[in-house]
């Protein structure tokens, strides 16, 4: 079979697929993220000052650079990755059991 290319209705297709995909994952991720810094609110603090620090410097400007330069942040989503209720997310995606030990077991 000769392969031709896609056309601009299967890029689109393809676009959809890989956006919809993604997308609860990552509004769950940021969920709890925004949960957790409600809870932690020393932390969501010293987040807040990291950023407003770096737009000071960037004249209020929300740039690439700006937004690299935001550590603190990126530490609080990179470390939330790893936290539980992520794992729900996981078990309803793969089926799979999961066991906690001590806690819990997600049938």
């Amino acid at each position: 079979m000769l392969f031709t290319g896609l056309s601009i209705d299967d890029i689109a297709a393809q676009a959809l697929v890989f956006f919809t995909a993604g997308f609860e994952i990552v509004a769950t991720l940021l969920s709890f993220t925004t949960l957790l810094l409600a809870m932690h609110q020393d932390i969501q603090q010293q987040v807040k000052d990291e950023i407003d620090d770096v737009l000071a410097e960037h004249g209020g400007q929300v740039t690439y650079e700006a937004v690299q330069r935001i550590k603190r942040l990126d530490n609080v989503v990179s470390g939330r990755k790893n936290m539980e209720p992520t794992r729900w997310v996981v078990r309803v995606m793969s089926g799979m059991r999961i066991k906690h030990p001590g806690l819990y077991i997600i049938p």
